[in-house]
């Protein structure tokens, strides 16, 4: 169907990361873990 169109060829590319998103992503991950596994705090075992 698409015959006329070459192969991909990814020989010497570069993936370039922005910062931010890295950031972002970190920022995200660290609530996520707040919110499912950080620590709950009740009044249970308090002496």
């Amino acid at each position: 169907k698409f015959s006329h169109i070459p192969d991909w060829h990814d020989r010497g590319l570069r993936e370039v990361v922005d910062p931010a998103l890295i950031s972002q992503d970190w920022n995200f991950i660290k609530s996520t873990m707040w919110n499912y596994v950080g620590l709950v705090r009740t009044e249970y075992g308090k002496i």
